[in-house]
């Protein structure tokens, strides 16, 4: 249920069917800190039981926090500054994802009062993109995959090796992470660590292993 300071805590799951319960909404001045504490995730967990009991018992395998700036009064800033060809749009809270579509036209509507006349495309193309969950079978399911690193999410030895040598390259662990999912799972790569510390040695601008030490 939305409240004064928040859209409320949302139950969801994500296109990989990881479940998601979120957010909460801290205020504080420090524009570095994106910790997050026990208090705020069994407040978490008490609201997601009260929406899916089954939830209760289910272990969280990760956390995640981010900053948003924000102002000291309730309304949005939305202003136009022609004289430096500037537009603010701020202090847009969690109503953003209600009103995005209003606030975008009424900046528009500055731009065109302020700034160059603009000729609409009536019948825009766009691209029709597919899913990437749907581009074809996972690689788990294909023949000669190698072996499978990451059980929790299912990555094989082939993702590992083709995402360390492709054009875009990964060359960290995070990097590595975002394109295969690997230690994204429930032991949070508990188990794969020291499997991903020899796929990804020499690789790495900050290797996982040097030789039979591993941090």
């Amino acid at each position: 249920v939305p409240t004064e300071h928040t859209k409320g805590i949302v139950v969801t799951r994500t296109i990989f069917g990881n479940v998601l319960v979120g957010p909460t909404a801290e205020d504080q001045e420090s524009r570095s800190d994106a910790s997050t504490d026990e208090n705020a995730l069994s407040s978490l967990l008490a609201s997601a039981s009260e929406i899916i009991p089954a939830l209760g018992s289910v272990p969280v395998t990760a956390v995640y926090a981010g900053l948003r700036p924000a102002t000291e009064r309730k309304h949005y800033r939305i202003k136009a500054r022609p004289d430096r060809n500037w537009i603010t749009v701020g202090g847009i809270r969690s109503t953003g994802l209600s009103s995005a579509f209003g606030i975008a036209r009424h900046v528009f509507g500055l731009y065109s009062e302020h700034g160059e006349k603009l000729n609409p495309i009536v019948q825009p193309k766009i691209p029709n993109v597919p899913w990437l969950a749907e581009n074809g079978p996972r690689d788990w399911k294909c023949k000669g995959h190698g072996e499978i690193v990451c059980h929790c999410e299912l990555v094989t030895e082939r993702e590992i090796r083709n995402a360390l040598t492709e054009p875009l390259a990964a060359k960290s662990l995070s990097g590595l992470k975002r394109q295969t999912r690997a230690t994204m799972g429930r032991c949070q790569g508990f188990y794969c660590s020291t499997r991903l510390a020899e796929l990804t040695q020499d690789h790495f601008d900050a290797p996982l292993s040097i030789g039979d030490d591993h941090v």
